[in-house]
């Protein structure tokens, strides 16, 4: 329907956007989108292919099954992964929600924060909330940084987390301000950064230091 748009397949397939393309069941209603397999894609220059897929902002892009980039310039790509484990509120369907964030795999999630910027999560289940952090892995813990500034919001979370039981827990810990946190050492278990009497591993080493 948009002006010189183009629309091929079975079932439902819409391409309302000016020069949109939709194959498959794919839906564009964003001028210049792509879309196949179901997915929508509405942002202007986005694209959006596989089941449920959805790319709702400029130039985001939308990969596999039911993943969201309703960030600008995002990526997310991956599984939709089980209805069962989501339901545990354990985890969350992969998006990418802030601008030029991305996340791949199954159940990761970017960008949460507001005005995040370039935070990537890529592994099973794994969150990076804030700019420019990177979280990998399995179901990291992002406990206890509510309000954190820019020199002490999370940069690298290694997480280590347990999908059998959907047990969170980040074993490698990097700080803004360059301080690190390892499973086992300094008091910090994977869980209890902010806690009381819990080092990072340059306060354990000065402590070691005569």
């Amino acid at each position: 329907h948009g002006a010189n748009a183009f629309a091929c397949g079975t079932g439902q397939v819409t391409s309302t956007g000016t020069q949109g393309v939709a194959l498959g069941r794919g839906t564009v209603s964003g001028a210049y989108g792509i879309a196949g397999a179901s997915g929508t894609a509405s942002g202007y220059c986005s694209v959006a292919f596989g089941e449920g897929s959805v790319a709702s902002n400029t130039c985001a892009t939308a990969l596999g099954g039911k993943t969201t980039a309703s960030g600008s310039c995002s990526f997310a790509a991956g599984d939709y992964g089980a209805q069962s484990e989501i339901d545990t509120g354990a985890v969350k369907p992969t998006e990418a929600k802030g601008l030029s964030c991305a996340a791949m795999g199954r159940y990761c999630v970017a960008g949460t924060a507001p005005g995040a910027i370039g935070a990537i999560a890529t592994g099973w289940g794994c969150e990076a909330p804030y700019g420019g952090s990177l979280a990998c892995g399995t179901l990291n813990n992002t406990d206890g940084f509510d309000g954190a500034t820019d020199t002490t919001i999370p940069r690298l979370l290694v997480g280590t987390g347990h999908n059998s039981s959907m047990t969170r827990e980040t074993g490698l810990l990097v700080m803004g301000d360059g301080k690190v946190y390892v499973k086992g050492i300094g008091g910090y278990d994977g869980t209890n950064f902010g806690a009381a009497g819990v080092q990072s591993l340059q306060e354990v080493i000065a402590s070691l230091i005569p």
